[in-house]
């Protein structure tokens, strides 16, 4: 007898079933009930291993960089279904955001609102709302954050949402498992909101301090290294950098030995001066 989270398989042997005084029609249900036990218990066990806990060790995205303005910036796959925002990398950045205008309508978006937990945890201020048709970015009741672009010196006032993105798993070696996240904070801007960022970017990500900050956000989630480390290409002629988040090693190809190894570290201060950032 084979049991499955609670829902027994039974099993039966040819010599048993010759034994058995069953009619043909009574031995033709019983296999086909027998059949469904099956079926069923293999059916748990398969949703049993799909909603296994995901342990990333640590996470990786690649670095591009546009010559032109000599910016960095990464893609992060972002909703359902998925869409590819190139954002600049922005190490003060308090969150990620992007332009929700440009034909991201996620079915799995939903937005934070006003006062709740994730609300404080981003340090919201007030509601936005919006007389549109609701979708990503116009929504009302909703916590209101202020996401900034350094470019242009400006601070612009967002609404906070939710959204799944997929993110590559690493061993510092390889690109591994793409794994979504779920319910990933951060911030919608508009179209006057890219101005100074390189052509065809869509917003920045924020790697501060902050609690709402990516690598923050993915080491509290999956319990991993609240750290993340940067390798910057020359060009992106002579190929991409990486940003690691979640802590080493650290492989650099052609280079084959840890680069974790060579780090000389020295700790970063916090700024005592109040800044659009805090």
């Amino acid at each position: 007898m084979l049991q499955s989270n609670g829902v027994e398989c039974g099993t039966i042997s040819k010599d048993q079933l010759h034994s058995l005084p069953l009619s043909p029609e009574q031995l033709i249900n019983g296999f086909f009930l027998l059949s469904l036990s099956l079926i069923f218990c293999l059916c748990l066990i398969i949703r049993s291993i799909d909603s296994a806990e995901v342990k990333p060790r640590a996470f990786i995205l690649a670095i591009r960089k546009y010559n032109v303005t000599l910016q960095y910036y990464t893609t992060v796959d972002t909703g359902t279904p998925l869409t590819y925002p190139d954002l600049v990398i922005d190490l003060g950045g308090q969150i990620l955001w992007f332009n929700c205008k440009n034909g991201f309508n996620s079915s799995t978006y939903r937005p934070v609102r006003c006062g709740s937990s994730k609300c404080k945890v981003a340090k919201g201020s007030g509601c936005v709302g919006c007389n549109g048709t609701p979708r990503p970015g116009c929504t009302n009741n909703t916590c209101g954050v202020s996401p900034y672009n350094p470019f242009s010196n400006l601070l612009y006032a967002g609404g906070l949402g939710e959204d799944t993105v997929a993110i590559y798993e690493t061993d510092g070696r390889f690109y591994l498992s793409h794994i979504y996240v779920p319910r990933l904070l951060f911030a919608c801007g508009f179209n006057d909101q890219l101005q100074g960022l390189s052509n065809g970017t869509q917003g920045m990500i924020g790697l501060a301090r902050t609690q709402v900050a990516l690598q923050t956000q993915l080491s509290s989630a999956y319990k991993i290294q609240n750290k993340f480390a940067l390798c910057l290409p020359s060009s992106s002629e002579d190929g991409l950098g990486d940003i690691f988040i979640g802590g080493g090693p650290y492989y650099m190809p052609p280079y084959n030995k840890d680069a974790s190894t060579l780090l000389i570290k020295t700790p970063l201060i916090i700024n005592p001066v109040s800044t659009p950032q805090t």
